[in-house]
């Protein structure tokens, strides 16, 4: 029979006592790794393929596809701008004038109601970067509205404005 040694009971219980070590350690170790990814993967942000679009773009979450999505809905449907001229400039042979990006915004003239209101008739896509009131007087000078461009607030049926001055 074999003899053993005390040095040889010995390295077996170091061996035994290091691999227990190890097998213990391993999880937290995984664990700590797999933090330090997480954190890297953060600090690094998240890799898009497509260009981002619009206010927010790329941290979006999918919400600009669906805003894009309506918005294009909406430019579809239709609209009637009504503007009351409280400057009393106006007239039938000199109506008010509707400036766009689509007429460079020079201008479209406006239809006189029996009430002595103004309305235009069309789609909201010609107005989705906002509109101007115009007027121009006998000489041919263009007089736009004091208020300033405007924007849709609606994106069918009617929005009402009101134009108290113009300047040249």
């Amino acid at each position: 029979m074999r003899q053993i040694h005390r040095t040889d009971l010995r390295s077996a219980v170091r061996k035994q006592n290091v691999l227990l070590t190890v097998w213990l350690i391993a999880p937290i170790l995984i664990v700590v790794f797999l933090c330090y990814w997480i954190l890297l993967s953060l600090r690094a942000g998240p890799v898009m393929s497509e260009t981002p679009v619009g206010a927010g773009g790329g941290d979006t979450g999918g919400a600009n596809a669906i805003g894009e999505f309506l918005a294009a809905r909406r430019a579809a449907t239709k609209l009637v701008l009504l503007i009351d001229d409280d400057s009393q400039n106006a007239t039938a042979d000199l109506p008010l004038l509707l400036g766009f990006a689509e007429n460079e915004w020079e201008g479209t003239a406006l239809d006189q109601n029996e009430d002595g209101e103004w309305s235009w008739r069309g789609n909201a896509s010609l107005l989705v970067d906002g509109f101007e009131v115009l007027w121009r007087d006998e000489t041919g000078t263009l007089h736009r509205d004091k208020g300033g461009r405007r924007l849709l607030r609606i994106s069918s049926g009617q929005q009402r404005e009101v134009v108290e001055a113009f300047v040249p």
